[in-house]
């Protein structure tokens, strides 16, 4: 990250709130609507306890909730809820979020799998 120029003055790039981890796996996009759920097959490119970088074929927006699945190198799958909150062709920037304690014990799952191996691909 660069900083910025305004006037006089150097203006520092903001710091993340969580470090991010690059990788490349595969993930399964859940989208929920009235009418139906689907399944969409797509790869995770960075995550962080906060939320990852999803390439996927499917069209979302802006404020969207979805949820995001895949399987660390060892053990179960985690499944977490998610909100878009920024999009580039078909590459988007998911924010996770809890709402129960379900969601908030796979919150904690990934949280240690990210922090016992480094190895989603980091």
């Amino acid at each position: 990250m660069s900083s910025t120029v305004v006037g006089e003055n150097r203006i520092p790039p903001m710091a993340r709130r969580w470090t991010r981890h690059k990788l490349d796996v595969p993930i399964r996009v859940i989208v929920h609507s009235e009418e139906k759920s689907r399944l969409i097959s797509g790869r995770g490119k960075e995550i962080s306890e906060g939320g990852m970088a999803v390439f996927a074929g499917v069209e979302l927006h802006a404020g969207d909730k979805i949820e995001v699945e895949f399987t660390p190198p060892y053990g179960l799958p985690i499944r977490v809820q998610g909100i878009v909150r920024n999009r580039n062709g078909y590459s988007y920037g998911v924010e996770f979020f809890t709402v129960d304690d379900e969601q908030m014990e796979e919150r904690e799952r990934l949280h240690a799998a990210l922090n016992s191996v480094n190895g989603l691909g980091a």
